[in-house]
């Protein structure tokens, strides 16, 4: 997992594995999540993370066994 920050953009991008992004789609305005080409999610992105409370200060890791999409839900 890498998690980047945009500070200029307050753009907060978590890449949870390595996979090229077959597709994307908004779950919410401001929020985007990207899949492989089997749906698998990969990516989220979400815009304005300060403005909906987001802090980096506040993000909390943890060692998460993988699941894929299909099985999470």
């Amino acid at each position: 997992m890498k998690i980047t920050y945009d500070f200029e953009g307050d753009v907060l991008y978590i890449l949870l594995r390595e996979a090229r992004p077959d597709d994307s789609f908004d779950i919410n305005p401001g929020i985007t999540v990207e899949v492989d080409e089997n749906g698998e999610l990969i990516a989220i992105e979400i815009v304005a993370a300060r403005e909906r409370g987001i802090s980096l200060n506040d993000l909390h890791l943890e060692n998460l066994p993988y699941l894929p999409a299909s099985r999470a839900i």
